[in-house]
């Protein structure tokens, strides 16, 4: 998404969405930057940009081995042999 209040400046936005079924967890990014475009040669508009943003991530309660059990029920510590 771009507003270009100029004709040699802009405002991005880039919005995008991720989900990991095999850990229950999803990540979203919400970037955001100015845009400045050069002058341009026949059909070709160079620009640069930067984008600057945040990317929160939330997780499931997942366990990462499911084999093991719960916490309370793993060998206390000296017990594996």
């Amino acid at each position: 998404m771009a507003l270009n209040p100029k004709s040699w400046f802009g405002i991005v936005g880039d919005f995008s969405g991720y989900h990991m079924d095999r850990f229950d967890s999803s990540l979203g990014t919400y970037l955001f930057g100015p845009r400045v475009y050069l002058p341009s040669y026949r059909r070709i508009t160079p620009f640069a940009e930067g984008l600057f943003g945040v990317a929160p991530r939330r997780t499931g309660l997942v366990s990462a081995s499911p084999n093991r059990g719960t916490p309370s029920q793993w060998p206390r510590e000296g017990a594996w042999t």
